[in-house]
């Protein structure tokens, strides 16, 4: 799982990845970003 918190430890949003041998495909990468977009605006991923 992998977990967005804010500062006083509460969870925001969450999302799970899984287990693969290597790199995440760009559509795993793509569906995490989707996830946590609203916290840190769209396109946070590719800053």
């Amino acid at each position: 799982m992998i977990g967005l918190y804010d500062g006083g430890g509460d969870l925001l949003a969450q999302t799970t990845v899984p287990q693969h041998p290597g790199d995440l495909s760009p559509v795993v990468a793509r569906s995490i970003e989707a996830t946590f977009e609203p916290f840190p605006g769209k396109g946070w991923l590719d800053r």
